[in-house]
């Protein structure tokens, strides 16, 4: 019931503002900022109606209007010839996420073709940067392998020997390693446990879309949606990624 009470002023709020979005007063940077508020407004909100409804079905439409936002963004940027406005950075890549947990692949394609390929220094990490264009070259199963081996190197050397559960799935993916992927994809849930339980203790704000997005790892479900264009195999259920929030690719969601 908290949730139901908590997702309809959310809801309201991400329609409110919606409306600004097209608004041609505001500056990219402005709509940059926007337009991040308003998507994980709408991921929240797929996380509660999840929880409160158990409906996959708008799950998916919350997790694809994000998606769409980003894209708005991004639509801006290239019809105004702007590039390096901060925001536009391609580690930003919680959008696509989304989009790719709601078995969105059309609109994960429209969302890269978007987005910019190459690394905006002052305004992303690097090793940020490798996995979102790794993570690009996921969804668009690409054959080409030297782009995406040169991106493996240059995250493996970003790290300079530090682990990474990020790094780990996304070469199981790009070999099919069926082993490998199990225990980098387990790892990935354990990082997760981990930062949330950090954030506790640092006393983190306890808002509303915090607290939705400790119990759903929407992420979490991307890489599996990958691991399954992939032909691997998965468990039906994980931690912060049960059954029903991986229900997405038999839900039609319509264009808006």
């Amino acid at each position: 019931m908290i949730f139901e009470d908590l997702g309809l002023s959310i809801a309201y709020e991400a329609a409110f503002f919606l409306q600004s979005l097209d608004n041609p007063d505001l500056t990219t940077d402005e709509m940059g900022d926007l337009a991040l508020a308003i998507s994980r407004k709408y991921r929240s909100l797929a996380i509660m109606t999840l929880v409160s409804k158990s409906n996959p079905k708008l799950f998916a439409q919350n997790l694809t209007r994000s998606g769409r936002v980003r894209l708005t963004y991004l639509e801006r940027l290239r019809r105004e010839g702007v590039e390096n406005d901060h925001h536009s950075a391609s580690a930003r890549i919680d959008g696509l996420l989304d989009a790719l947990a709601a078995s969105d692949l059309n609109l994960c394609r429209q969302l890269i073709a978007a987005t910019r390929f190459t690394w905006l220094e002052n305004s992303e990490y690097e090793d940020d940067f490798c996995y979102a264009q790794l993570i690009h070259r996921l969804v668009l199963q690409e054959k080409e392998e030297t782009g995406a081996t040169a991106l493996i190197n240059q995250f493996e050397r970003v790290l300079d020997g530090k682990p990474s559960a990020r790094l780990d799935v996304c070469r199981a993916l790009l070999s099919r390693d069926q082993p490998a992927f199990d225990e980098a994809f387990d790892n990935l849930i354990h990082e997760r446990e981990a930062k949330i339980e950090a954030d506790k203790a640092r006393f983190q704000l306890e808002e509303a879309e915090v607290l939705s997005q400790r119990l759903i790892f929407v992420e979490g479900l991307a890489v599996l949606r990958l691991a399954t264009l992939y032909g691997l195999q998965t468990e039906s259920d994980y931690l912060f990624c049960p059954s029903i929030a991986r229900l997405t690719e038999a839900v039609a969601v319509p264009e808006e």
